[in-house]
């Protein structure tokens, strides 16, 4: 017993002369961000006549619209803080949309114009570089595109997402 009280004490010991050894380690954990906030996170979507940019700056989320439709008067911007929940939730969405197995290109090349879109995310040890021209990632493979210019049930649910985080529908 005093045996394992004298190893408890000098391992008690250790850690405490670790901790005092490297007080930059502590600085370095109260200035990381939570870990369910991206390091990074932009998405786009849109035609020459309108197109929604949503980006995550480190401390908010970013929206945007621009386009041929859109009177720079009343161009659209705002900043959306969403809360962990948020977060957690849009992480699920991500998760059920299977988004971080999706390929790099999706193209539909018999449709002209249309719409195309662009998403970067990177989330722990996770990155994701995607995009797509009136094609999206198949549900049965995400891996695979359709060959339809209709958002497929994958890509909604990740739209779904982003649109939870922003408290708003992207094309309203």
């Amino acid at each position: 017993m005093a045996t394992c009280l004298r190893l408890a004490c000098i391992g008690l010991a250790t850690c405490a002369c670790l901790w005092l050894v490297r007080p930059e380690a502590r600085a370095d954990d109260k200035n990381k961000p939570p870990g369910y906030l991206p390091q990074k996170l932009t998405f786009q979507i849109g035609s020459l006549a309108r197109r929604e940019w949503v980006e995550w700056d480190g401390k908010a989320l970013r929206y945007k619209v621009t386009g041929l439709d859109v009177d720079q008067k009343q161009s659209k911007t705002k900043a959306v803080t969403p809360s962990e929940a948020q977060w957690k939730k849009f992480w699920a969405s991500v998760d059920g949309a299977k988004a971080w197995k999706w390929s790099t290109r999706y193209e539909n090349e018999a449709v002209q114009g249309g719409t195309s879109w662009g998403l970067q995310m990177e989330h722990g040890e996770k990155k994701l570089k995607s995009s797509g021209r009136n094609a999206y990632p198949n549900d049965e493979d995400v891996t695979k595109g359709t060959q339809e210019p209709t958002p497929s049930k994958a890509f909604r649910q990740f739209r779904k997402g982003i649109e939870a985080l922003l408290g708003f529908e992207l094309g309203s």
